[in-house]
């Protein structure tokens, strides 16, 4: 299943595991983890928001750990196979475009992504892909945040401490994501 922050989808979870505890890997290649500076989060999970979805192919799921996979990986395994060009049997033309409207806060929500792909050569045995995408993200946030603390009443301190509540904040923030990327892919096969 996939992990929500900020109300967009951004980690995957596997058999109920938090995310740090998955491995995710793109193409076999374990893909780092990114700590965000601003979030308190500081882990092994791995946003997959960024990942061009114009250009996977497959996810493939393992729940349990196989022999020849690292055994750092409690709750599973996600390899996130992009298409390969060579696999192609005529040109590929993939456009994509989306735009919503938020009203809590007059944003714009708005996705493109343009996926091409070819093979070439006399004998095609040349496969190029070719993919760029866009998505922008206005989004407003309302949060609360409730901090408890121990009191004392009269000055007694009982067996059990009374937990109050000491401090609640509520905040509205604005959020803006914008997302850009573009990638290519250059695959041969000798004949």
């Amino acid at each position: 299943s996939v992990q929500k922050d900020r109300g967009e989808p951004e980690f995957i979870t596997i058999r109920g595991a938090a995310p740090r505890l998955n491995a995710v890997a793109l193409n076999g290649d374990r893909l780092p983890s990114v700590s965000d500076p601003t979030e308190s989060r500081n882990d092994r999970s791995v946003t997959l928001n960024a990942v061009p979805t114009g250009l996977i192919s497959a996810i493939e799921v393992a729940k349990s750990v196989t022999p020849d996979m690292d055994a750092d990986a409690v709750g599973g395994s996600v390899n996130l196979t992009t298409r390969s060009p060579l696999d192609l049997d005529r040109r590929l033309l993939d456009v994509k475009a989306e735009w919503g409207r938020n009203d809590l806060n007059d944003g714009d929500i708005a996705s493109f992504n343009l996926t091409y792909g070819d093979r070439l050569g006399a004998k095609r045995n040349l496969g190029l892909l070719i993919g760029a995408s866009y998505q922008t993200n206005d989004r407003a946030i309302d949060e609360t945040n409730i901090n408890y603390g121990d009191v004392t009443p009269f000055g007694v301190t009982p067996a059990t401490p009374y937990r109050t509540i000491q401090d609640i904040e509520y905040r509205h923030r604005l959020l803006e994501r914008d997302r850009k990327g573009v990638n290519a892919q250059l695959d041969w096969q000798p004949s």
